[in-house]
């Protein structure tokens, strides 16, 4: 008892064969694309590295200007590391800050 053409275990054997000719074609593209780039990626990776040293390496400073600015963010919304007041959260509160939108 063989498969025949109209058989449906056949339709279904071919289509699982089909999909898995595809699968492979699609793996073995990507493999392929992959190889290309990885140049590419790797130049990007170290170039990022070396942007990183730099930041770190960078001293900031803050003008009068700066420090007058992060006063009175404190003073309206408390310090950097303390929860929201919630009266900043209202929403009278937003539309005056944000604005309407």
């Amino acid at each position: 008892m063989g498969l025949s053409d109209q058989s449906p275990l056949y339709d279904c054997v071919m289509k699982c064969a089909t999909l898995d000719i595809l699968e492979q074609n699609v793996a073995r593209m990507i493999s392929q694309d992959l190889e290309e780039i990885s140049p590419e990626v790797q130049a990007l990776n170290l170039g990022i590295k070396s942007f990183e040293d730099a930041a770190k390496q960078r001293e900031v400073s803050m003008t009068e200007m700066d420090l007058a600015l992060a006063a009175n963010c404190n003073k309206q919304f408390g310090n950097e590391n303390e929860p929201l007041p919630p009266m900043v959260l209202a929403l009278w509160s937003m539309v005056s800050i944000y604005g309407s939108g």
